[in-house]
């Protein structure tokens, strides 16, 4: 213990300018993300925002009809990134400033002044961690709990999300970075393989447009994300980068071998990209479904449409299925998760679609969800006249425990039990084309894993974010800790604005089936 502290002392006289310039940056991104609630313009301004900003309005209806059944009409609008650079150069001071006292006494090698020295390998490990805890995640922390206190957010009622945030940030960034520096010997080489490193995370995919290599395209990958499922997909890819830094951090520290290092680095890199990317959709909707309560009642599914010969606009090759939710409370509201399809022909050929993401969108019981696929066009030719029989599994999130706030209209934001702190105003806000009544809502370091909308005089609204997290951790991985969304309002009889919150409170799988309907009946564009 003594010597780690010695360790640490030294590597701060050594390198107190960079800390003071990690800190300043800090601080400069702390002072750029505080943002006051904003002013109501007056009827001119608001013209002239609406005239200079017309995409910012793009609130739309919770549930929207939608061709004979009830999709998803979700959006809302997060207000202006203006402090993303800051974002970035506060992720990549973090990184050169770890990389600086790791590379104090580099790992690879065997002509490093501090071999000569009867160094114990646990207190260098021991003091750089210490380092990084003290100049890299305690500022972050500080920064953080003055931003949401500014905000006008309770921090005491938000400390299990500020310190998770900093669980995350050490296990994504700081120890990765910390890894990284091990495997290098000078500052050149880990600002290579960090831009590697980025690269590999965030742009890989590019490298599937090169036509020699047998891969699919970027938009393929992007369709393997699973909205509000992506949690557990992040949560494990997260943990393998975390365990697969931890062993490289062990190797080098406790024992030097380089190369083996690099090889776990390799594999753990590709593992994660693999996890993120790759992770099949019917496990992780089994776990999440183990994470809530089972649904009381029969929930079936039945495919809504009947019969017809008529087209509307000739052949698509896409199949049109809506499907209407059985055994709910009239008005219960769901969100349509995915789908999968299997049709059987009378000659014996099968079609099987992939997952289909339906995008968490909203409907009501007993209106259901319209599933859209695209059929393999050689199947679809061959049977299209033919007798065939359908099964499809619907995979639904149950929304209930309703709880409503009312507000009235005014200059300072109130506390909303379940969302964070709202404001309700009769004009709008600046950056949004809505001169009508409005509501904004901030949370801290996640918006809350439950549906959010304000009630209309229909009893339906608007919502505040298109597509929720459910996952159960208290933060997401975000520098940035408070976000901002708004919905249009509607004013009751008393002039008070309703803000409904409901909890995912189960996720079911729907199976039905369908025989004997000839397939082209089910043809997109037919009536």
């Amino acid at each position: 213990m003594r010597q780690a502290l010695h360790i640490f002392r030294k590597d701060v006289r050594q390198f107190w300018p960079q800390i003071v310039l990690v800190v300043m940056i800090t601080a400069m991104f702390a002072y750029a993300d505080i943002e006051s609630w904003p002013i109501v313009p007056d009827a001119s301004e608001s013209a002239r925002i609406s005239a200079i900003f017309p995409f910012a309005d793009n609130a739309r209806p919770l549930i929207n009809p939608d061709a004979g059944s009830f999709t998803a009409g979700i959006g809302a609008v997060s207000f202006g990134d203006n402090v993303s650079m800051l974002s970035d150069l506060v992720v990549l001071a973090w990184c050169c400033l770890i990389a600086l006292v790791v590379l104090a006494e580099p790992i690879p090698g065997d002509r490093q002044f501090w071999l000569t020295r009867p160094y114990d390998r646990r207190s260098l490990w021991g003091a750089k961690t210490l380092f990084v805890l003290t100049f890299i995640m305690l500022p972050m922390l500080v920064a953080q709990a003055v931003i949401v206190a500014s905000d006008g957010l309770p921090v005491a009622a938000n400390l299990s999300g500020l310190l998770w945030e900093q669980v995350l940030f050490a296990a994504v960034i700081a120890l990765p970075a910390m890894a990284l520096a091990t495997l290098t010997k000078r500052m050149t080489q880990f600002v290579f393989l960090l831009f590697l490193g980025a690269f590999a995370a965030g742009g890989l995919a590019f490298l599937f447009l090169i036509p020699i290599l047998p891969l699919v395209p970027p938009w393929y990958l992007q369709g393997h994300r699973m909205g509000s499922l992506n949690w557990l997909p992040d949560l494990v890819g997260f943990a393998a980068i975390t365990a697969t830094a931890f062993a490289i951090m062990f190797l080098q520290f406790m024992r030097r071998r380089t190369s083996r290092s690099l090889v776990l680095a390799a594999a753990g890199a590709i593992a994660a990209f693999a996890v993120f990317w790759f992770t099949p959709w019917s496990p992780v909707f089994a776990v999440q479904s183990r994470l809530t309560n089972p649904l009381d009642g029969s929930l079936r599914a039945e495919i809504s449409r009947p019969p017809s010969n008529s087209r509307m606009y000739g052949t698509s090759d896409t199949l049109d299925l809506p499907l209407r939710i059985a055994g709910l409370p009239a008005g219960t509201l769901i969100a349509c998760e995915g789908a999968t399809v299997r049709i059987e022909s009378a000659s014996g050929g099968t079609w099987r679609s992939e997952v289909i993401r339906l995008g968490s969108r909203i409907s009501q019981a007993p209106d259901g969800c319209r599933i859209m696929a695209q059929f393999e066009n050689a199947f679809f030719s061959r049977n299209r006249e033919q007798q065939v029989r359908i099964q499809s599994s619907l995979y639904l999130t149950v929304f209930g425990n309703e709880r409503s706030t009312s507000m009235m209209p005014s200059k300072e934001p109130v506390s909303v039990p379940g969302v964070g702190m709202c404001r309700a105003s009769l004009r709008g806000f600046p950056l949004v084309n809505w001169d009508g009544p409005a509501v904004m809502c901030r949370a801290a370091f996640r918006w809350p894993p439950r549906l959010v909308w304000v009630r209309d005089e229909t009893g339906r609204g608007d919502v505040f974010v298109d597509t929720m997290s459910y996952s159960p951790f208290p933060a997401e991985l975000r520098i940035r800790p408070v976000e901002s969304y708004w919905a249009r309002a509607s004013l009751d009889q008393s002039g008070a604005v309703t803000i409904v919150t409901q909890d995912p409170i189960a996720h079911v799988r729907a199976d039905v089936e369908l025989g004997d309907v000839r397939l082209g009946d089910l043809e997109f564009g037919v009536r």
